[in-house]
């Protein structure tokens, strides 16, 4: 899934919170060529650890706030937390979750 130019920037600034124990992963990530055929419409951010999830959205809330974005959450709950990224138009998905720390194959 190719990302749009709003993707991108919102990629761009959830960047700097992210490290092997918070991560990008799901579609938009797996056919992020510019050839994919569809775009997504969310970014999936996975944690390690279930107690980093609220910390971690939180953090990002407040970087894309600062960063002239608004943030509307629709779901909060342990382990997985869900909102809006917002700027003019230009809308996308947020999911935060935790997935397990071990791995069959690592990278």
């Amino acid at each position: 899934m190719p990302l749009t130019l709003f993707q991108k920037e919102v990629a761009h600034v959830l960047a700097a919170n992210r490290n092997p124990e918070s991560y990008l992963a799901g579609g938009a990530v797996l056919n992020r060529a510019d050839t994919s055929l569809r775009y997504s419409h969310d970014f999936d951010i996975f944690h390690d650890a279930a107690e980093s999830v609220a910390l971690c959205a939180e953090t990002d809330e407040r970087v894309l706030k600062a960063s002239g974005y608004s943030v509307v959450w629709s779901l909060r709950q342990p382990g997985f937390y869900r909102a809006e990224v917002k700027r003019g138009d230009d809308q996308l998905g947020l999911d935060w979750t935790n997935d397990t720390a071990f791995r069959f194959f690592r990278s």
